[in-house]
């Protein structure tokens, strides 16, 4: 199930010029991803996260303030394997800004050399099914505080 979820959901954030075909649900804009990953991340890890619209030249495009300091990340849009390239520049960026830690994110899949790389750096490295993962437990902390309510409405 998570693997089809996954695969949903990066149908769903195909870059623009790379959609299987026209359909309302695959159009999006250029933020759509990046707007929901931080909502995420809020909702499943606390504190405040937001997207930096012009992703600055060194790849950062989010950032999320938690009580365990700033995480700097990077949201991937490709339909290949994302290399170690990318963790490379959100380490160099947490090295720099003296971050907490960070993450490199995409729908997509990472290489085996992006997973070895990681190791260590405090970089947590969120693919298709890890975002589906984030997705769901969303959904579940959601519907508490929907249950949370429903008793006040009856």
């Amino acid at each position: 199930m998570k693997k089809t979820l996954a695969l949903g959901l990066y149908l769903r954030f195909l870059p623009a010029g790379k959609q299987v075909e026209k359909h309302s649900l695959l159009l999006k804009d250029d933020v759509t991803l990046e707007a929901f990953i931080a909502s995420l991340l809020e909702k499943t890890r606390g504190g405040t996260a937001w997207v930096l619209a012009d992703a600055d030249r060194l790849g950062i495009n989010l950032e999320h303030q938690t009580k365990e300091g700033l995480f700097l990340g990077q949201i991937v849009r490709s339909e290949n394997e994302i290399g170690f390239e990318q963790i490379a520049l959100v380490h160099s960026n947490i090295v720099k800004k003296r971050a907490a830690g960070g993450y490199v994110v995409t729908a997509g899949m990472f290489s085996e050399d992006a997973i070895y790389y990681a190791k260590g750096l405090n970089i947590e490295l969120i693919d298709g099914v890890g975002l589906t993962d984030l997705w769901l437990a969303s959904l579940g902390i959601a519907e508490k505080e929907i249950q949370k309510i429903l008793p006040q409405l009856t």
